[in-house]
């Protein structure tokens, strides 16, 4: 019987990821792999011939059952034996973690799985579990209606923080601070109450950063977000540069972040709040699955002992990891690329683009919009950026230099009008 590695949900963004995968599951199982979606696209059938639509947005016990059962109707008439589960999106974690499960795979936890797509479900999670004094917890409450809304704002004592229950990217996420400012963004709450508003205490005085990783190596990233109602993360340095004491706590906090959402050693990107005067830390929101942004492959740079594409799927097959954290070889920082002004573009200066990548500094420098396409200079969410570009130095003072001069010099492969 041929091998057969499922992947569990993906944004076509992220098709250089799904291309990587099949050629490791090729490599390290001698395995095809088999991408199940909610939109099967010509990109998903250019991959592979192993497809399968399934409603992912559906994550109750009977909908769960009912699309395991229709993976096994799609494999019944196949040559296949299942290897591997991949859960690649945050919809596809309730899923494939049942799904491998029910396989005897290895697998994250199933019932806590929920808490990775309904953040409402994991601060309650969060409530009711035993954390150390450092580790805070915030105010919350979940909303279906603009009065709810209304109400906290004119009852708040401080700032509050608007998010979907299940939305990424940072779509829909508003801080507000007044009547006022919840009177100017409620078009956009609206959108997200039927399935749920999470409000929360906005958390102030504090640095952003990820804890990421799979089965046993885990490092910490340092994320810089954007001011002002809507906040989007605008640039990350890897590993953190930190005092060792704090470094570890994060590192510890992750772990904990982890456990509470059910996490077995599989691929982990957890989103923590550190206030560096007090050495408290918060937790913004788990995700049991590969961070985005190519971090994986930056980790690899900063670490060359360590791919965490082989030790994800090796786990997931139920083989070891050989990797360790060696010693850092270098600090690997990504800058979004954002427009100075809005407008559309009118031409892309692709010498500018590849004078860049040349560059010894230069690991990546990619640009996602395309001529004709607009563009502006208020981000409201993560498809606003023009591109990012990603540099890498033996210290952390040379990185922040490389990434102010190579951003000076990649605002011009644009021309806006």
């Amino acid at each position: 019987m041929n091998k057969l590695v499922i992947i569990f949900g993906y944004n076509n963004t992220r098709v250089y990821d799904i291309e990587r995968l099949k050629k490791l599951c090729t490599t390290l199982l001698d395995a095809e792999i088999m991408l199940c979606k909610e939109e099967i696209t010509q990109i998903d059938k250019d991959l592979t011939q192993n497809t399968l639509k399934i409603d992912l947005a559906a994550y109750d016990r009977e909908s769960l059952a009912q699309q395991a059962k229709q993976i096994d109707n799609y494999l019944a008439s196949k040559n296949f034996t299942i290897v591997a589960c991949l859960p690649f999106s945050d919809k596809g974690i309730p899923l494939g973690s049942l799904y491998a499960k029910l396989k005897n795979l290895p697998h994250d936890d199933t019932e806590k799985s929920i808490a990775c797509i309904d953040k409402h479900i994991f601060r309650c999670l969060e409530k009711e579990a035993s954390t150390p004094d450092w580790y805070k917890k915030p105010f919350f409450k979940k909303i279906h209606t603009l009065n709810e809304a209304r109400e906290c704002t004119l009852n708040a004592t401080a700032p509050l923080f608007f998010k979907p229950v299940a939305e990424g990217n940072s779509r829909g996420c508003i801080e507000i601070n007044s009547i006022k400012d919840l009177e100017e963004n409620i078009d956009i709450i609206n959108l997200y109450l039927k399935q749920g508003v999470l409000i929360e205490e906005c958390i102030k005085g504090c640095d952003e950063y990820s804890f990421d990783g799979v089965d046993g190596n885990y490092i910490v990233t340092e994320k810089k977000t954007s001011q002002g109602y809507y906040r989007v993360e605008t640039q990350h340095i890897l590993p953190a540069p930190l005092e060792n004491k704090l470094y570890e706590r994060l590192i510890e906090a992750g772990k904990i972040v982890s456990e509470i959402s059910g996490s077995n050693n599989g691929a982990v990107h957890n989103e923590l709040f550190l206030n560096k005067a007090t050495g408290d830390v918060y937790c913004v929101e788990p995700n049991r699955r590969p961070a985005g942004l190519k971090l994986w492959d930056w980790i690899n740079t900063a670490y060359p002992t360590v791919d965490n594409w082989n030790a994800w799927i090796n786990w997931a097959a139920g083989k070891d990891n050989l990797d360790k954290l060696d010693d850092r070889k270098y600090f690997v920082g990504c800058r979004m690329l954002q427009s100075q002004v809005s407008g559309t573009i009118k031409k892309i200066h692709q010498n500018i683009l590849e004078k860049l990548q040349q560059m010894s500094d230069v690991c990546d420098v990619s640009i996602t919009k395309k001529i004709g396409q607009p563009v502006t200079n208020n981000l409201k969410d993560n498809s606003d950026f023009t591109g990012y570009i990603v540099c890498k130095s033996t210290t952390i003072n040379g990185l922040r230099l490389s990434l102010d001069q190579i951003e000076k010099e990649a605002i011009n492969i644009y021309t806006i009008e």
